[in-house]
This record gives structure tokens, C-alpha cells and sequence, in this order.
């Protein structure tokens, strides 16, 4: 067996560092590894960046869709409220005629 497998790591970072104390090769691998394991979490994956602009346009579509659905039950609820005066004129003026009293509803029509 070679003796350089048999060696801890820290006697190869002096292949490295000759003239540094220990605890300076030591200090300088620990940084390197620190560092080399923070910048790989700071590049973001290409896979990643496409799903959330897919997720960004797909949220689009589905407010333009709300927006038109919105739109849409607007006009039915307008619909409705001119029907219900329509209705409402209807039944007072065959009210007037036959001298018939009617009280005013309880939640006017805006």
C-alpha cells in the first residue's frame, strides 16, 4: 500500500502549503471547502429558473381568466337588476291600477 493513502488528509495539504504552520494549511482548507460549498448553493439550476417563469405565465393566464369570468357574472348580476325593476314597475303600476296599496321593498335596487 502506497504511503500517501495511508497519510491523514492534513499531511497531504503540506505537499501543498510547505513553508505554512499546521494550523494555517488547516485554516486555508477548511475555507476552501467552506467556500466551495456555499457558491454551490448560490448558483440557481436552469430547470429551476424555467419552471418558475412557467409557473409566472401560467398565473397570468389564469387572472386573465378571472378577469373574464368576473366580467362575465357583472353583466349577469346587471342583467338581473334591470329585470327585477322591469318586474318591479310592472307590478306597481298594475297595483295603481286596481287602487291597490304597495309598500316599498326592503333592499331598493342601486
Amino acid at each position: 500500500m502506497s504511503s500517501d493513502l495511508r497519510r491523514p488528509p492534513l499531511h497531504n495539504a503540506r505537499r501543498f502549503f510547505p513553508r505554512l504552520p499546521q494550523a494555517v494549511q488547516v485554516a486555508i482548507v477548511l475555507w476552501g471547502l467552506a467556500t466551495t460549498t456555499a457558491c454551490s448553493g448560490a448558483v440557481p439550476s436552469p430547470a429551476s429558473e424555467l419552471s418558475a417563469g412557467q409557473a409566472v405565465m401560467d398565473l397570468g393566464t389564469l387572472v386573465g381568466e378571472l378577469r373574464e369570468e368576473n366580467a362575465l357574472m357583472q353583466a349577469q348580476l346587471d342583467s338581473l337588476r334591470h329585470a327585477l325593476a322591469y318586474q318591479d314597475t310592472i307590478v306597481r303600476q298594475l297595483a295603481a291600477g286596481a287602487g291597490v296599496s304597495v309598500r316599498s321593498p326592503l333592499f331598493p335596487a342601486p
